[in-house]
């Protein structure tokens, strides 16, 4: 529509997927809420397939190594410029904990014989901060190696 701008046409979809009770939101910083999402993605999902359990299960038995992966992940983003506010990480973590416990996207793929998510999930993030000088990050690359044996 001529001298609708763009950001308001998307305002207006998220405003009809709301009035539809489907949870959307607006942002202005897609990189971020990228990074943001992936945060929970690669710990949880990564170690919920190596691991064969729920979301529950990945912070009442492997906690450590979720937390290990959460501030990689914050390491990552922070290399492309990308500050993700501190308190996140333990958000998602209580977050979490308050959600019924379930098997990520991934995990349901896996027991489904279909092929997982490696490439966009965990191959992509971490080659990009690579590619912008930052650090190795051990224990996102151990469980990307045992994922690709699966």
């Amino acid at each position: 529509q001529p001298g609708v701008s763009e950001l308001e046409i998307i305002k207006s979809l998220a405003s009809l997927f709301s009035e539809a009770a489907v949870p959307c939101f607006v942002t202005d910083n897609l990189a971020k809420t990228r990074w943001e999402k992936a945060m929970w993605n690669i710990p949880f999902s990564g170690l919920s397939c190596i691991h064969r359990c729920d979301t529950r299960a990945v912070l009442d038995s492997y906690r450590d190594e979720a937390n290990a992966m959460l501030r990689e992940v914050e390491v990552a983003a922070a290399s492309l410029g990308i500050h993700l506010d501190p308190a996140h990480k333990q958000n998602l973590v209580d977050l979490t904990m308050k959600m019924e416990p379930y098997k990520p996207s991934m995990l349901l793929d896996l027991e489904a014989g279909r092929p997982m998510e490696l490439d966009a999930i965990f191959e992509r993030p971490l080659q990009l901060a690579y590619e912008a000088g930052c650090v190795k990050l051990p224990v996102w690359e151990s469980v990307l190696h045992v994922l690709k044996t699966m």
